[in-house]
């Protein structure tokens, strides 16, 4: 979806860095939509040449091609320590969370509907639903996981698991439409 953003520069000696700014990709928040950010890139190219020549208000519009979810501004993680433990989505759609298994040996892990399966883990693993990669610090461990990445879906959700974990800490972001 693309959503566009009028803008006004008070500064001319700002333009490089507004320029600099609008560029490549990233996440955007609009005043009219709080308490969250879109991902989204610039979807035009900003005429800063005819904003300075001839337009006395010094303003333009900018088209950000957004991604189609809303993300839910600093989300607190997560600390499960229990298995059985039931978290609620608030969301409208399902969120792909970033889980850290703190744990040791195989574990079965099981996040709503979806069984993971965990091989030899030592100290910690993390399941990364948005990148669909495991790791620990900057090791890939994907060849330490079985199933697919988790995701939570909206209202309640199950995490339970069998082997030796402690905890695990879940990044939910949480997300609606």
């Amino acid at each position: 979806m693309i959503l566009t953003a009028t803008c006004f520069i008070s500064d001319l000696a700002q333009i490089p860095a507004i320029a600099a700014w609008l560029k490549g990709s990233g996440t955007v928040t609009f005043a009219n939509r709080t308490g969250g950010y879109y991902k989204a890139r610039i979807a035009n190219q900003i005429p800063f040449e005819k904003v300075l020549r001839g337009n006395p208000h010094c303003t333009f519009a900018v088209n950000f091609r957004c991604y189609p979810f809303f993300y839910a501004d600093a989300a607190a993680d997560i600390t499960v320590t229990a298995s059985g433990t039931i978290i609620a989505n608030p969301g409208s759609v399902y969120s792909e969370p970033i889980l850290t298994v703190m744990g040791s040996g195989d574990i079965i892990l099981m996040v709503g509907t979806t069984i993971v399966e965990l091989e030899n883990i030592s100290g910690s693993i993390v399941i990364d639903s948005v990148l669909q990669e495991a790791y620990q610090g900057t090791m890939l461990m994907n060849d330490h996981m079985n199933g697919e990445f988790p995701v939570l879906k909206p209202g309640a959700n199950a995490i339970s698991w069998t082997g030796a974990v402690t905890k695990i800490v879940i990044q939910p972001n949480w997300r609606m439409l």
